[in-house]
């Protein structure tokens, strides 16, 4: 036996006695007020500080130290009861039983009994029985030994008790003989929101488009272990695995996006079917190319052009073109595309504006304007066009300007 053990442990009680007396506790290892209710609180746990510090060479006290399976690898989430969530399936019943005296204990019997609480509720239902015989906890001062009773079939879901009795005739302390653990088998999956929350929560372009980023936000529930996380994928990605019962997350990708997702709970359940939903995005302007070239007319009449755009959008595509003459709306085409054509006779003033805006699908929008003085400059040289083969007209404009104008304002 080791004296310094022995030692120690004397040490550790005297200062215990003393600060148990200067306190006043009236509830000690384990013992309540209620055994004792003949004698005063303080004189109970004085003599028994005291009737075990005097035996503490020579004492018997032998208890569960714990119970190692069932397990699972998380804490209560509210309630200390139940202490374990499982799922359905067999598990192994194995307790640690500690020597806390000072003796060598030989031959001892450990009990194990599994009573269910889902046919009768109140007083439960006795389903598993086992004893382990011939334990020798042969090293005092906290020798242990760990006990493997036959597994148990935990098949239905609901509550279940698992009541663990190591008995010692001698046993001087035997506060620490009994334990229990409540177990609840989880069958259930757990449930995520659906349709989740969604921001904006309608689409704020066309056509049940967006044109913004989107937040998601889910939530789940469990009315057994608790949700333990969320996973989720878009666009079939990797999953992205959220650890809690509520996850925000952002879809920004242009395009058709598909979100999936689902919950799992602490004891593995998994939410099935998974759920879905599809986002459509489209942030991103279409593109667009303004022509023109003069197909006509003369200055007394007006100048007969037609303009022609390319638009081009890869999202949602092009839904109209809208052509504008000084910002006054002249007409729209919500053809297929991809080019547009608009035919119009005016006089190309300075100041004069033909404006052109192509709009998506989703409402996003794009414009070409054309000014009147780069349309005037572009007449003089559709003009010039039609001599450009004589070498003698270019050079007769170049030095008789007052001739090309004359030309042009009649129309040649």
């Amino acid at each position: 036996m080791d004296k310094k053990k022995v030692f120690f442990k004397k040490a550790l009680i005297i200062l215990l006695i003393f600060l148990i007396g200067a306190l006043n506790i009236t509830h000690c290892l384990g013992y309540t007020y209620k055994k004792y209710e003949t004698k005063s609180p303080v004189t109970t746990n004085e003599n028994f500080l005291f009737n075990k510090l005097i035996m503490l060479d020579d004492f018997h006290d032998v208890g569960i130290k714990e119970i190692t399976s069932p397990s699972n690898p998380f804490d209560p989430i509210l309630l200390p009861v139940p202490e374990v969530y499982i799922q359905p399936g067999t598990e192994d019943i194995e307790v640690i039983v500690e020597n806390n005296g000072t003796y060598p204990e030989y031959d001892l019997t450990c009990y194990a009994e599994i009573y269910e609480y889902i046919t009768d509720p109140e007083n439960g239902t006795l389903v598993y029985k086992d004893e382990i015989t011939g334990i020798d906890l042969d090293e005092p001062y906290g020798g242990t030994k760990l006990l493997n009773f036959n597994d148990y079939t935990f098949s239905n879901e609901g509550l279940y008790n698992l009541f663990i009795d190591l008995p010692l005739e001698i046993d001087d302390f035997p506060e620490n003989n009994q334990r229990e653990l409540f177990i609840a088998v989880d069958d259930t999956r757990p449930e995520s929101d659906f349709p989740p929350i969604i921001d904006p929560p309608e689409p704020d372009g066309w056509n049940d488009w967006y044109v913004s980023c989107v937040n998601v936000t889910i939530n789940a529930t469990d009315e057994g272990s608790g949700v333990k996380e969320i996973r989720y994928t878009v666009n079939g990605g990797p999953v992205e695995i959220i650890y809690g019962d509520n996850v925000t997350f952002m879809v920004c990708e242009d395009g058709i996006n598909l979100v999936e997702y689902w919950a799992v709970d602490w004891v593995g359940n998994v939410e099935s079917p998974k759920h879905s939903l599809t986002i459509y995005i489209d942030k991103t302007p279409p593109e667009v190319s303004l022509t023109y070239e003069i197909i006509g007319g003369n200055m007394w009449q007006g100048w007969e052009f037609e303009f022609a755009v390319t638009a081009d959008d890869t999202m949602s595509g092009i839904c109209l073109v809208a052509w504008f003459n000084n910002d006054e709306l002249m007409w729209t085409d919500d053809g297929p595309g991809p080019v547009y054509v608009w035919q119009i006779r005016f006089c190309p003033f300075p100041g004069t504006t033909i404006k052109v805006i192509v709009y998506d699908c989703a409402g996003n929008n794009a414009s070409e304007i054309i000014n009147g003085s780069d349309i005037k400059t572009f007449d003089r040289s559709n003009f010039q066009n039609q001599y450009s083969q004589n070498l003698r007209y270019l050079w007769l404009f170049d030095r008789f300007p007052v001739l090309e104008e004359f030309l042009r304002k009649i129309g040649l």
